[in-house]
């Protein structure tokens, strides 16, 4: 499977990219350099100028030196979208040290594993975690502990010292301090950049390697596929410890010269305040986001029509809430596909050209994708049959932390197996199905999840949909769905399983439906199946 496919593939895809030779933290500097007075972040109100977050992240980067941090340490990051946290990014990646994404609300058993796992030597966390984070820390006996107050950099604090207790550091007095300056180290394209944690929702989770070349691919791969330029300004909403809003928002905006809103939780009030007042073109999320953006009571009072272009990702993307946004807007919500394991988007629907519903789109410039059987693996597939999703890209992380088997299993001969389920159509655009884990097979029926929620959600009483399959004794498994209505609706399990009936082939429809006020979510905000199936399962066995 090739883009030759494509017939008007050039009108749609920028040509292959001839990538930068500096590292990150040099093209951080020379976008700061370039365009010093202009705002690189707005964080509450406040502005900060690319001038200064280069002279915080320096004065960082030197501070870190003084205590120790040299090329290669694993440091644990765990802030949410603020300033420090591109400070102290961008300042690791000066010295050659890894930031390890870390969750603000991980719990201690997350903290203590991913810290083990990663051989961390230090720390950087938010201080309203401090009861979670910092008995953790010590237990592991972490050389480094910083903790930050989410307002150290804005300018609105007071400029007093916050006291810390045991050791720890305090964040904007290791900027705010002089400490010697240090000479940026010479990073390798293969040097490791970043480690970030997969789910775990099979057993532990494991550290993807990110090296300098796959972040700085990416990087350019989805900057020039969304057109993203100096004059364009990011809502960050979606978490910069994940790697879709990492690359999409925090390294896509800040070394291409544009501006970034940040937004350190999902509050859709304030997301809608946000757009209003300072305009952004460009922003990511999840299905859930955009669900909650159409449906919020109050939206008339705010004007959205600045967002040119959206990205919906991490689950997918139903035609009903795209239609409403774009309709709403007035922009385009494109929908796109990646992995932890490939740095982050490899795959999305053009913004120019045709935007296929149901389709995570075509590769983006210098990505391979193609179909193999669901059976080991070795044969590839023709257009329309069903099989795994495989990816060859220069954004393939390097493998696994400490995990050669898990890597092995994952990278096989340079393509990246994704366990996701999915078909490509004769013009090269991909189509997701599922999970290989939530393949439901009931009566010797494959029946995948997605096309079931798909179904569900046309039902114009549906705000939010999970399917799951569940033990039955005659047909080996069936279907779940857990639904969400929106307000005021006023929905039967028998009104619902009709509909089913007249959308879907018969032996989709769910035989078992469950009303719920919410669906869990992880931070993110995508819908977490897992953990439905888990309750539907322990329910069965009682």
């Amino acid at each position: 499977m090739e883009k030759v496919w494509l017939e008007n593939y050039d009108a749609y895809v920028p040509a292959n990219i001839d990538y930068p030779k500096d590292d990150l933290y040099a093209l951080f500097r020379k976008s700061a350099t370039a365009v010093g007075d202009k705002d690189a972040l707005i964080f509450f109100d406040d502005s900060v100028a690319y001038r200064e977050l280069l002279s915080w992240t320096d004065n960082f980067a030197a501070a870190l030196a003084a205590h120790g941090v040299t090329k290669g340490d694993r440091i644990m990051l765990s802030l949410p979208n603020c300033p420090q946290f591109a400070v102290a990014y961008y300042a690791l990646q000066k010295l050659g040290a890894v930031p390890v994404m870390i969750n603000p609300m991980s719990v201690s058993r997350e903290i203590e594993f991913k810290c083990t796992n990663a051989e961390a030597k230090g720390m950087i966390a938010l201080d309203l975690f401090w009861d979670t984070f910092f008995p953790a820390a010590q237990k592991m006996g972490l050389d480094l502990i910083i903790f930050s107050n989410i307002f150290d950099l804005h300018a609105s604090h007071s400029g007093e010292k916050a006291e810390r207790q045991g050791g720890a550091l305090d964040f904007r007095e290791l900027v705010m301090h002089e400490y010697p300056a240090v000479e940026p180290v010479n990073n390798h394209p293969d040097d490791l950049a970043v480690i970030i944690y997969t789910g775990g929702t099979t057993g532990d989770p494991k550290g993807a390697m990110l090296s300098q070349m796959n972040i700085i691919s990416n990087t350019w791969g989805i900057s020039n596929w969304f057109g993203i330029e100096p004059d364009e300004r990011g809502l960050a909403v979606l978490p910069f410890f994940h790697g879709f809003g990492m690359q999409v928002m925090l390294n896509c905006f800040l070394l291409q010269k544009g501006s970034l809103v940040l937004m350190p939780t999902f509050e859709i009030g304030s997301l809608f305040t946000l757009v209003d007042k300072y305009k952004p073109t460009t922003m990511v999320g999840v299905p859930t986001m955009f669900t909650a953006i159409n449906t919020f009571p109050d939206r008339d009072k705010f004007d959205m029509s600045s967002i040119r272009v959206a990205c919906s990702g991490g689950a997918p993307l139903p035609f009903s809430v795209k239609h409403e946004f774009e309709s709403f807007t007035g922009g385009k919500l494109l929908e796109g596909y990646g992995l932890t394991e490939s740095t982050c988007a490899v795959c999305a629907n053009p913004v120019q050209g045709l935007n296929l519903e149901g389709s995570i789109g075509i590769p983006m410039s210098d990505v391979e994708m193609k179909i193999v059987d669901l059976e080991d693996g070795n044969k590839d597939l023709p257009i329309g049959e069903i099989g795994e999703i495989l990816v060859k890209s220069p954004t393939v992380m390097l493998g696994y932390y400490k995990n050669p088997e898990a890597t092995e299993a994952t990278i096989k001969n340079g393509w990246l197996h994704s366990g996701d389920v999915g078909r490509a159509n004769k013009d090269g655009y991909f189509e997701i199905l599922d999970r290989k884990k939530d393949l439901i097979i009931a009566g010797g029926f494959n029946i995948y999840p997605k096309e079931v929620e798909n179904a569900i959600q046309s039902h114009p009483d549906v705000l939010e949909v999970a399917v799951v399959g569940v033990p039955d004794e005659y047909r080996g498994e069936t279907v779940k769905a857990f639904v969400t209505l929106k307000e005021g609706a006023q929905l039967t399990e028998d009104q619902l399983v009709q509909y089913c009936r007249e959308n879907m082939i018969r032996y989709m429809v769910p035989k078992l439906v469950e009303f719920r006020d919410s669906l869990p979510k992880s931070p993110v905000g995508k819908i977490l199946r897992k953990e439905l199936k888990d309750e539907a399962l322990s329910a069965h066995r009682k």
